[in-house]
């Protein structure tokens, strides 16, 4: 049990952002639920007390004795300041701004790198987004209408644009007022297959009809009615203005806000954090000697090789589906807890495993998606673009499957406090090109649960997204029956049918391998399928 107030202030704090009852002093944070998303409202609360740590550090330590002890260890600091509208302009460039424009600021190298790739070839529709939600939703449309309205000003990322040339340097301009999002079809009067035919037609449509970053809106809402008790509802952004925790928490507080209007009830101001404080940390981390000094140190004496191909002009991306057992998530959560490490670091550690074997090496470098957001209060609630693909570098070694978790964790707790230096600015630092050939993606959007809470039921989802990234892993724990999943996205053009779905099957065999022996060496794991091992013999 705490034993100071500072503890239990923490333990309160903790239990909070779990939701779940205080905690004692020394319960592990991840062995209770715990993630990268749910640090940030950790973090921010427990300043707000008084009681200041880092995301790192809750890695690091992450425990209620450890964190309250590091707390007062270091020295008191000042608050840091919000960044306010306009201030990172050039005098000129504010004189420029029309009267519509409220707040401007640079664009991130993150989204100066998406909105080239999906300008290059817009029709291969990298880095536009298209979701397709079936429903089972009885909406009054007027009041959607009206939270639609109301999403858009609570949110200056549905009312932002890009303007590349007309100032000194790229900029993103905030508008006052934003555009209509949500168009309304009602296809009721179609039989089902038509809905079907329909629906996909929308979705191929949404696909094919591309962007202009420079007008509003970078965001389209479609909804669909498809009979008295059921929607369809169609989500398309450019991805340079969300990130894949913002459309979900678009998702989210749309029906919310559809919700209290409803009822007549008030809702939550929006977030005070803006998209502009991240700018402003993405720029201080490239100005920060020491966030330099790390990536270089990492990757020093690594040896280089040339990238595994030339750009191309398009970029046609496969989606296989990973063999996953039914009850994956359950004894994975079982084995993170009896380890006290994260689910992630189990994944990332079989993501590892499959890359020394089609790298040939067990010196792997590989790149992970990785959350810049600002450690505030509502860090968690802002909408914008806050992932950074960063780097890793990982010698596998001896040991077990554990072995590599614990690895993989320690790994992602040494970059964050430097998870912000864009992989560009890396690949520039560091001459290699090579770097981010392969991406590991893990998501688990738990507020999406909150739609049930508000009679929502999602009966089928349909998703498009393509990446500039030749092979992607991807692991997302279902919201609703926390259930795994897992997919290989590959660059048609870099790997043929044969070869992705070998590496499909080489990811569903470590994953097996990990939940059936843990604690056996790793190296013992066979991950070739039988064809394979026939060749080989």
């Amino acid at each position: 049990a705490p034993r100071t107030p500072q503890e239990a202030l923490l333990a309160e704090i903790v239990g909070r952002v779990l939701a779940r009852p205080p905690v004692a002093i020394d319960d592990h944070f991840f062995d209770l639920g715990g993630d990268s998303i749910r640090s940030i409202a950790l973090v921010s609360q427990a300043a707000e007390a008084g009681i200041r740590f880092s995301i790192a550090d809750v890695f690091s330590q992450p425990t209620v004795r450890q964190l309250v002890a590091l707390a007062a260890a270091r020295p008191s600091q000042p608050d840091a300041q919000a960044v306010q509208p306009l201030a990172m302009l050039a005098e000129h460039d504010r004189l420029l701004l029309g009267d519509t424009v409220q707040d401007a600021y640079p664009l991130s190298t993150l989204q100066l790198a998406m909105i080239y790739h999906n300008e290059r070839d817009p029709s291969a529709a990298i880095y536009h987004d298209v979701f397709s939600y079936h429903i089972r939703f009885a909406p009054d449309l007027a009041v959607l209408r009206e939270a639609a309205r109301q999403l858009v000003a609570r949110h200056d990322a549905l009312r932002t644009s890009f303007d590349l040339s007309s100032y000194s340097v790229p900029l993103q301009l905030v508008h006052a007022d934003g555009a209509e999002l949500l168009e309304i079809v009602d296809i009721a009067q179609l039989t089902e297959a038509q809905q079907e035919a329909y629906v996909l037609q929308a979705f191929q449509q949404e696909k094919a009809r591309p962007f202009d970053i420079g007008r509003l809106p970078l965001m389209r809402l479609k909804l669909m009615v498809r009979d008295a008790g059921s929607v369809q509802l169609l989500m398309s952004f450019h991805h340079a203005i969300i990130d894949g925790w913002s459309d979900v928490l678009l998702l989210t507080e749309l029906f919310t806000l559809y919700h209290a209007l409803l009822r007549g009830e008030a809702v939550p101001p929006p977030p005070r954090t803006r998209y502009r404080d991240f700018i402003a940390l993405e720029r201080a981390t490239l100005a920060s000697p020491a966030a330099r000094d790390y990536w270089l140190d990492t990757f020093d004496g690594m040896p280089q090789r040339a990238p595994q191909a030339a750009q191309r002009e398009r970029r046609n991306v496969v989606v296989l589906p990973v063999a996953v057992p039914a009850d994956a998530s359950a004894r994975l959560h079982a084995l993170a807890g009896a380890h006290s490490l994260p689910l992630k670091s189990f994944l990332l550690a079989v993501h590892l495993k499959v890359m020394a074997l089609l790298s040939g090496s067990d010196e792997v470098s590989t790149a992970m998606v990785a959350s810049g957001r600002p450690e505030t209060a509502d860090g968690d609630k802002v909408v914008g673009l806050f992932i950074n693909s960063v780097p890793l570098r990982a010698a596998l070694g001896e040991g077990s499957f554990v072995d590599l978790a614990r690895l993989a964790m320690r790994i992602e707790a040494d970059l964050l406090p430097h998870r912000r230096f864009p992989l560009g600015e890396i690949k520039a630092l560091l001459g290699r090109p090579e770097l981010g050939e392969s991406l590991f993606y893990f998501t688990h959007y738990h507020i999406a649960a909150g739609l049930r809470e508000l009679g929502i039921e999602l009966l089928r989802l349909t998703p498009h997204e393509a990446s500039s990234f030749p092979l992607v892993a991807n692991f997302w724990l279902d919201p609703f029956s926390s259930q795994l999943h897992a997919s290989v996205a590959t660059d048609e053009d870099a790997y043929g049918e044969p070869q992705r779905q070998r590496i499909a099957g080489y990811y569903g065999r470590a994953l097996a391998r990990l939940l059936e022996a843990p604690l056996a060496p790793h190296r013992e794991a066979q991950l070739l399928g039988a064809d394979e091992l026939t060749l080989d013999r």
